[in-house]
């Protein structure tokens, strides 16, 4: 018999209205998805600032991630592991071996008439894997990726309630709407060298509009921030979002949390404000 096609709209899986006593995600890769696979925490004090965390493999994004959470289990950060990041295509799942390593296995073969590679069985360990140990001249790197709707903004990179740097992304590439939730609309990236060490709580990306007008609107997006190899993605709560609507044409946008776009003014604040 044929079923009717799941309704996720009208009836989401996590419904906490039906189901109040369901448990909520700590983490969602927000909409659209960018469908991971299957995990497996990571132990072991090779693992360093990783111990513990959940180390996915993401298909459609193709990439391994190490998902860091606090004590009482609400999710921090997490780090892409750079030599797996779109190299060997998508990730299935990833599993601790009994050695103490992490083995993920790829998901080419079959998918799609383009991908001939075969898939492998790769072997990742501690040292691949954590992220780098702090400059020894003290410097930090700080890497926005972002885009803009014209490529006319301009973002300022507040550090320390300092503008330190400024940068104009690149333009919208994409043939879809510029605030639709595609998986990549374009993102370029934007490095900055700071000659200390930093943490995301340091950090906040302003957006300026110098030119508001009824015929020239300007807008930004900021998929995430990556501190020396530490990822920080602009949609998660505790970024807080802020817009300043300064113009009538320029009503609506994000004012709270859980967005990665700016309308004409306002800033990403990369942890709550004190």
């Amino acid at each position: 018999p044929r079923y009717p096609l799941y309704d996720e709209v009208n009836n989401p899986m996590t419904d906490l209205q039906k189901f109040p006593d369901a448990l909520t995600a700590k983490w969602s890769s927000g909409d659209p998805t960018v469908a991971p696979g299957g995990g497996d925490f990571v132990v072991g004090e090779a693992w360093g600032s990783l111990d513990g965390a959940l180390a996915v493999g993401v298909l459609k994004d193709r990439y391994v991630a190490f998902y860091r959470f606090d004590d009482d289990g609400e999710y921090l950060d997490h780090v892409i592991v750079a030599e797996l990041d779109g190299t060997y295509g998508r990730i299935r799942t990833a599993t601790m071996g009994p050695d103490g390593s992490l083995y993920i296995g790829t998901s080419n073969s079959g998918f799609g008439s383009s991908d001939t590679r075969q898939d492998v069985i790769l072997k990742v360990t501690p040292k691949s894997a954590l992220p780098p140990d702090p400059d020894p001249t003290g410097e930090s790197t700080l890497v926005v990726h972002a885009v803009g709707h014209d490529g006319s903004e301009v973002i300022n990179i507040r550090i320390d309630g300092v503008v330190v740097d400024s940068f104009s992304p690149v333009k919208f590439s994409s043939g879809a709407s510029f605030f639709s939730l595609v998986p990549n609309p374009g993102w370029a990236t934007y490095t900055y060298v700071h000659p200390t060490q930093i943490d995301a709580g340091d950090v906040r990306l302003e957006f300026r509009n110098d030119a508001n007008s009824a015929t020239l609107k300007r807008d930004v997006r900021v998929d995430k921030i990556v501190i020396d190899g530490v990822t920080f993605e602009t949609e998660h709560p505790a970024v807080v979002s802020e817009g300043n609507w300064t113009v009538s044409q320029c009503s609506g946008g994000p004012a709270n949390a859980e967005a990665d776009s700016l309308y004409c003014n306002g800033y990403f604040q990369y942890a709550p404000l004190g």
